[in-house]
């Protein structure tokens, strides 16, 4: 079966493969541990410290996943480590994920100047349930993004039957997306110290229809 023209020359792996699960699985598990020690007042203080721990426990997942890479850098904004090549924490979205490659500088003695030869993952965390234009904006990103990888994040809403009214409205922005798009469901910030939901998980498979990846 030929695969839509989004998906040409990209990596698809089958769902039953898919490492991300292992990804989300564990920035989860992380960013329910580290939330427990954040107080502060007003409450939304204490979401927005907790949606940046997300993003935090999340990359560091990535880059686990990526560790045995040498030529591989994840980005996010806490992220020191990129600095002294790219004089940035963070690179165009919440997380990237990317392969570098070098070239010589025009100094008189020449030294390697790094630069990303590919996106491997771009990735949009928006957990502001009030404002749907929140989530459309910071999905649009995505679709500037030339990576074989996509996820964006959202806050989970009452149940599945409200996760298909956000994938029905953010669907035209994946299809638009080339690569492979990923839609992950977490529990808002403000339920993480009640007995949520776990993580729901979905991909934009060919054909054009949000499938459902299992997360335990």
């Amino acid at each position: 079966m030929m695969l839509p023209s989004r998906y040409e020359g990209r990596r698809v792996m089958p769902l039953t493969q898919d490492p991300l699960v292992e990804v989300i699985n564990s920035a989860w598990k992380t960013a329910l541990e580290e939330s427990e020690c954040i107080e502060g007042k007003p409450k939304g203080v204490v979401h927005r410290k907790r949606s940046k721990r997300w993003v935090c426990c999340l990359a560091r997942a990535f880059q686990n996943w990526y560790s045995d890479r040498d030529d591989c850098r994840v980005f996010w904004r806490d992220n020191c480590g990129n600095e002294k090549h790219f004089r940035m924490n963070e690179f165009l979205f919440d997380v990237t994920v990317a392969t570098v490659g070098t070239t010589k500088s025009q100094q008189h003695k020449p030294e390697d100047l790094h630069y990303i030869s590919r996106c491997e993952w771009a990735i949009e965390s928006e957990l502001n349930q009030r404002d749907s234009r929140e989530v459309i904006i910071d999905m649009s990103k995505l679709v500037v993004a030339d990576a074989d990888n996509k996820l964006f994040v959202a806050s989970q809403r009452n149940g599945c039957k409200d996760d298909e009214k956000v994938l029905k409205q953010c669907k035209p922005i994946a299809e638009s997306c080339r690569g492979r798009v990923y839609f992950c469901f977490i529990a808002h910030p403000k339920h993480w110290c009640e007995k949520c939901d776990p993580p729901r998980l979905y991909l934009l498979t060919p054909g054009t229809v949000w499938h459902p990846v299992q997360v335990n």
